[in-house]
């Protein structure tokens, strides 16, 4: 009883969440447009201050455990290196190889990763949580880059790649609690009060955003492609990634952040990222809507399964 009832309390929020942006799109108070300048407001904005509250929040001494952060990176470029090999043997387009790759490897980790770790863990997952976010994913970010521009037929230049790393909000705001956690720094209660609660509703409203933008209409067009991609990322790849860590020396949270990279949906930003580059656009926003949707069920599973087996605490 005590799995489904942490399972639930960690998973209920999401679908509370996306439904109301659900619901708020049917109804027509919002539109793609609104949705999508929404995104760009919390990810420049709010993402800055939810990764400083991190790891400012941290009150012990940060102590990054290489080998968890070097297996969630190993792990994702193992994988990638796979997929440009298998892909291509078993798809036929260039446009539709470049938004499997990259709805497979790439999670949307931001969006579900800390509200699912401080449900399930509480503040004992923030150091976890935001280191796993700071280096994983600028790993995507390269990685989407190089495999989009690959299958376009293109070259990922490296100062681009720097470029785009410096600018991403989010490690801007990682380097910023890092600078005044290790300087001892902590801001006045009129300021630190905004800020923290900026932080605190970032990602409640980026999953009210995402909810308002899933669009399924067109998913039973590319229904087999979408339902096998689906269970090779959210069910055999976790379940692959669990045995792993099982012969590691981890933490509780550590774990399940490593099988989370895999078993949270596809991320939201590989569908602008595919029809910028020359992918498949349509099919990457079905993947984003259908793994967003089904992440419901089977992150509860996965919350659930790690619980029942003593794997979360």
């Amino acid at each position: 009883m005590d799995s489904i009832t942490v399972a639930l309390n960690a998973v209920i929020p999401f679908l509370v969440y996306m439904g109301v942006g659900g619901i708020a799109t049917r109804l027509g108070w919002a539109n793609d447009e609104l949705w999508r300048k929404l995104n760009s407001l919390v990810f420049k904005t709010m993402f800055p201050f939810m990764m400083f509250s991190c790891i400012y929040r941290v009150e012990s001494d940060i102590e990054v455990n290489w080998l968890y952060i070097g297996t969630a990176i190993a792990s994702v470029l193992i994988l990638v290196a796979a997929l440009m090999i298998i892909v291509p043997r078993v798809v036929p387009g260039n446009p539709q190889r470049g938004v499997i790759v990259q709805a497979i490897y790439r999670t949307n980790m931001v969006f579900f990763a800390l509200p699912l770790a401080e449900s399930v863990f509480g503040d004992s997952s923030l150091l976890a949580t935001a280191t796993i976010i700071a280096f994983i994913v600028p790993t995507y970010n390269f990685l989407a880059v190089f495999v989009l521009e690959y299958f376009r037929g293109g070259a990922a230049s490296p100062k681009k790649l720097l470029i785009s790393l410096l600018r991403n909000p989010l490690i801007q705001g990682f380097i910023a609690g890092l600078i005044f956690h290790f300087a001892g720094w902590k801001l006045p209660g009129p300021i630190e009060s905004p800020i923290l609660t900026l932080a605190n509703i970032s990602i409640p409203l980026a999953l009210i955003i995402l909810g308002g933008t899933l669009h399924f209409s067109e998913i039973r067009e590319n229904l087999r492609t979408v339902l096998t991609v689906t269970t090779v990322k959210m069910v055999i790849l976790p379940a692959i990634m669990l045995v792993i860590t099982l012969f590691l020396p981890l933490t509780p949270p550590e774990r399940f952040m490593l099988v989370l990279i895999f078993a949270a949906p596809t991320a939201s930003a590989s569908f602008p990222m595919a029809e910028n580059m020359g992918g498949d656009g349509p099919l990457a926003g079905q993947l984003v809507a259908f793994t967003s949707a089904i992440s419901v069920v089977t992150l509860f599973l996965w919350v659930f399964g790690m619980g029942t087996a003593g794997l979360l605490t």
